[in-house]
């Protein structure tokens, strides 16, 4: 036997043995059993399809639009932005029209993934342009990369399990489901807030029709990465890589802004939108080529189809053209047309379908309309205002920073502490800066100031639009300016104290606190156990959700004729259509102020065909504090001598559900 025959038998048995010792160890020893690689691989599943999905919307947006002047990364974000514009707007024309199903969209979307192979295969091929930034971000950027990356990656976790956050389970994810359900995008009377905008809800369905909730709030992930993947591009080309991962990370650190990529939300998409919105309009100054001006009010119009409040976008790029027309001593009045017009014609069909439906283009804001009355109407705008008058508008970064808790009363949201940190410093950029970089600075500025403004004027008028998460689509401006901070703070020294060392000691203990707080939340959370099957779908909501999570188990095995109304308890997601969710949690007070007595309510509700009544007594608890209630106490009281004819079923301790007896 020769030497290569020796060798080849020899190479065949230690293979046979490998295989065998793996073998006989795993048969007994299972780390992945059936039902956990079922989960794992339908999860992957999901993130699959939602890549396909993401890069379909680059190729059709690189179909209409491949720009050379700007980076890679850059123009990736951009021709998703377009692209998602684009599904979103088509989603809404055919949907209120012909209809829409399921299965019509999956085709469509193979089809369409066909035709554009070559610009998805084009567009997948400007994301190598990432390894770049890691190698010149210099040991400090990169260390903020990894730290910024696991956020994203924790995130991605939660954005695989089961949606859990309130507006996701009240309208993001239901109404999608509910026009796949039905067939159609219309008006929903029990479910008002099918009058807002929706673009990011027209995206959703297209993930939904093949991989449920899941796949829709990992799409909305996904996009984000695209969104900070923009940003990045953006800074690097505009300052330099370590400026550009500073930038992210000091956005990133918040927690409930990266949080917010899992949710199943819209605030991440107008985000996405105030990033190519910010590229746009610097490199219209840059190039003076009108067609970057019209992609900037094209990406305001988008914006404003994801969520009103992302028009602020509108005023800073109206400041901005006329600060830019002033400079140059040209008219402004050509560019604000060039950019209006863009804006308003993609705002547009969101407004017009609410006209056409129930005569009310912002409906169901502002004034009665469809189903919302006049008293409906107040409570639904009803919002306490939080806060001291001049401190939270004089100082409203300051206070949004400190004082914005997650889910609290106020500005709601946790946003850390690097973007205000960092973005103090910008104005030592002026000083060592060449006229690129002082553009940069009004730019990033001049956004965020004229959306300060707007920020602080309206949660002077409402408690509702003082939330942080409604104003998004500002913090790319913000997180530009925290660039800015640390890239003019690098030469600086004061009293032979370098600045730039104080700056990183604060980005370090920032981006360190950050990072436990976010893997405590994914340890908490026990998400791996969801996704890895190790616990069922129910006990993770129930986890979460608590007597919540439990009713809507409880819901489920009631005979099946049964129809479950809900009081005080909007979230809808995981009973419809067996409940009717109370969305605008004004059902009670409703029908009190119609009905007036205990005796004609159950009528009501009996002719409505309800069988059970399922009421969220930690909503009614909290209802009773004065201040919080927009009507007299005497309305909770009819609640108590109502419920007090029913017949208790179960009581999860935060929800109790009841039978509602036939008309004796």
């Amino acid at each position: 036997m020769s030497t290569r025959q020796r060798q080849i038998l020899g190479l065949v048995v230690i293979v046979i043995w490998v295989l065998m010792g793996l073998g006989l160890y795993y048969l007994t020893h299972k780390p992945i059993t059936p039902p956990m690689a079922a989960s794992l691989l339908l999860a992957l599943g999901r993130l699959s399809g939602v890549t396909l999905l993401v890069a379909w919307l680059g190729g059709l947006g690189r179909r209409f639009f491949n720009p050379v002047e700007v980076s890679p990364l850059e123009r990736l974000a951009l021709q998703v932005a377009v692209g998602g514009g684009v599904l979103a707007l088509a989603t809404l024309a055919v949907g209120a029209t012909l209809g829409l199903k399921g299965g019509f969209l999956v085709a469509v979307g193979l089809g369409l993934g066909l035709v554009l192979h070559r610009e998805i295969i084009a567009w997948l091929r400007d994301w190598k342009a990432l390894y770049g930034l890691w190698a010149q971000a210099t040991r400090p950027g990169q260390a903020l990369a990894l730290a910024s990356a696991l956020l994203l990656i924790l995130a991605l976790f939660m954005a695989l399990a089961p949606p859990l956050k309130w507006d996701a389970l009240v309208y993001h994810l239901l109404l999608p489901r509910v026009y796949l359900a039905e067939g159609r995008i219309g008006d929903l009377a029990w479910l008002v807030r099918s009058g807002h905008p929706q673009n990011g809800e027209m995206l959703y369905i297209w993930a939904m029709a093949w991989g449920g909730a899941e796949a829709a709030t990992t799409l909305g992930w996904a996009l984000s990465l695209v969104a900070v993947v923009g940003l990045l591009g953006w800074l690097s080309r505009t300052l330099d890589a370590r400026a550009a991962w500073i930038g992210v990370s000091a956005l990133l650190v918040g927690q409930s802004v990266w949080e917010a990529t899992a949710w199943g939300y819209v605030d991440w998409l107008t985000l996405f939108y105030g990033v190519a919105f910010l590229i746009a309009l610097y490199t219209w100054q840059e190039e003076n080529d009108p067609k970057w001006l019209g992609l900037a009010g094209l990406m305001v119009g988008l914006g404003f189809g994801v969520k009103y409040t992302a028009g602020i976008l509108g005023i800073s790029g109206g400041v901005l053209i006329l600060v830019h027309a002033r400079r140059r001593g040209n008219s402004p009045w050509p560019a604000l047309g060039r950019f209006v017009g863009p804006a308003f014609l993609a705002g547009l069909p969101w407004l017009l379908k609410n006209y056409l439906l129930v005569g009310n283009p912002v409906y169901p804001l502002l004034f009665p309309s469809g189903a919302m009355t006049s008293f409906r109407l107040r409570l639904f705008q009803y919002g306490p205002i939080f806060g001291h008058p001049v401190l939270d508008t004089l100082f409203m970064p300051l206070r949004a920073t400190y004082l914005g808790l997650e889910g609290a009363e106020g500005y709601g949201a946790d946003i850390g502490p690097l973007l205000l940190l960092l973005s103090g410093l910008a104005g030592l950029a002026w000083r060592r800066g060449s006229p690129a970089i002082r553009r940069l600075l009004t730019t990033l500025g001049l956004t965020f100031l004229s959306g300060w403004l707007v920020w602080a004027v309206g949660g002077r008028l409402s408690g509702l639009l003082q939330q942080t998460r409604l104003y998004f689509c500002l913090l790319p401006a913000w997180a530009g300016l925290a660039a800015l901070g640390e890239w003019g703070s690098r030469s600086e020294v004061w009293l032979g104290v370098r600045l730039r060392r104080l700056v990183m000691a604060g980005l370090g203990v920032g981006m360190g606190l950050g990072l436990f707080q976010a893997l405590s939340t994914a340890l908490e959370s026990r998400v791996m156990e969801a996704l890895s099957g190790q616990i069922p779908e129910a006990a993770y909501l129930v986890h979460h959700l608590g007597g919540f999570g439990e009713a809507m188990q409880a819901v489920w095995v009631l005979p099946e004729e049964s129809q479950v109304l809900m009081i005080y308890e909007p979230r809808g997601l995981y009973c419809w259509p067996r409940c009717l969710p109370d969305e605008a949690i004004d059902r009670w007070p409703v029908d009190w102020q119609t009905y007036g007595s205990p005796e004609a309510v159950l009528r009501a509700w009996r002719a409505a065909g309800f069988t059970h009544v399922l009421v969220n007594q930690d909503g009614v608890a909290f209802l009773h504090q004065d201040g919080v209630r927009p009507y007299p106490l005497t309305v909770l009281e009819g609640l108590e001598q109502t419920l007090a004819d029913l017949v208790l079923v179960q009581d999860f301790g935060t929800h109790a559900l009841y039978y509602l007896p036939a008309q004796p």
